[in-house]
């Protein structure tokens, strides 16, 4: 799970470093793609990873590209 925390750490910085709302949203987008891989080739730590992206990464996201 650390690789995955560091993609994502990684698309949040770059998230926060784009200007334009386009740009933001793909990396919104990689985002979720590398914690839907992620929940297809872990299964067993699927719950975690949702409680992770849930509560941490999509919040974020979601101030950064819609500012909610």
């Amino acid at each position: 799970m650390d690789k995955l925390i560091q993609m994502l750490d990684y698309f949040l910085k770059a998230c926060e470093r784009a200007t334009d709302t386009r740009t933001r949203r793909t990396f919104f987008d990689q985002a979720t793609g590398a914690v839907q891989m992620y929940c297809l080739l872990n299964i067993n730590e699927e719950h975690q990873v949702l409680a992770l992206w849930d509560e941490t990464y999509y919040p974020k996201f979601d101030n950064l590209v819609y500012g909610v």
